[in-house]
């Protein structure tokens, strides 16, 4: 059986964080001071998640990273 590869981190971000406070690609760039086009290749799984954007959303949104 082949193993499948995990979610991208994006699509728990967006289910997750963004859309469960009705926020929108923008207003969420904007309370992560990021970009809207930056959140946004994150989000659709086009980037990988930086350190930086992990600290932004635990800043932002109180999300604790674990290993």
């Amino acid at each position: 059986m082949r193993m499948h590869s995990p979610p991208h981190p994006g699509e728990f971000i967006k289910t997750e964080m963004i859309e469960p406070l009705d926020l929108t690609v923008s207003a969420a760039a904007r309370v992560l001071g990021v970009s809207r086009p930056a959140l946004s290749t994150s989000l659709n799984g086009r980037s990988d998640l930086s350190g930086d954007m992990a600290l932004r959303m635990q800043k932002a949104f109180g999300v604790r990273w674990t290993r």
